[in-house]
């Protein structure tokens, strides 16, 4: 790994070390106290701010079909886990199934976000769902949780329109017979 400093590596080594941090290319003899416990270069996570995301389905009775959600929670945590701000992801269902959108946005509250966006994962961009019912739970929701963080909704997945030919593509490209012998 390369040294931010222009100083030769042997004449850091020879330097006094800060006590507080361990820098990996300094040898740990010229620690008077031993090795600290925080390594160089940590992050910092104080001014880090926690960002809730609920993903916001139908819902549905086909478990598997709730469980799919589930795991796209799952997947987009691990996604959007980087640098920063902490991502806190939650799946919630519109109607039928657990967790509902009040139970997902209190599971959210829980986990001291800062911020909650809710993302309906809906095709229909002007549907009645999208456009109506789930923005009308969300504000009950605020009402009854007493939400004083802001509450802010995407656009649906359905809405992008390009990266929605782009999938449709790829999958008619995957599954045709006559395409793929070309």
């Amino acid at each position: 790994m390369e040294s931010k400093t222009s100083e030769p590596k042997e004449q850091r080594s020879l330097e006094k070390p800060n006590p507080d941090h361990f820098d990996p290319t300094i040898s740990p003899h010229c620690y008077p106290n031993g090795t600290p416990d925080e390594f160089f270069g940590e992050k910092d996570t104080t001014n880090q701010k926690r960002v809730g995301v609920l993903l916001i389905d139908h819902g549905s009775r086909n478990e598997a079909s709730n469980e799919r959600l589930k795991e796209l929670a799952r997947l987009y945590h691990e996604y959007s886990s980087n640098g920063g701000n902490i991502m806190v992801v939650q799946a919630a269902h519109m109607e039928i199934a657990n967790p509902s959108i009040p139970e997902g946005l209190k599971t959210l509250l829980d986990q001291d976000v800062d911020e909650i966006v809710c993302h309906p994962y809906f095709l229909s961009a002007n549907g009645r769902h999208v456009s109506e019912d789930i923005p009308a739970i969300i504000n009950d929701a605020i009402s009854s949780l007493d939400i004083a963080i802001p509450v802010v909704t995407t656009e649906p997945v359905g809405s992008l329109t390009d990266m929605m030919m782009g999938a449709i593509e790829s999958l008619v490209q995957k599954s045709s017979t006559v395409l793929s012998e070309t």
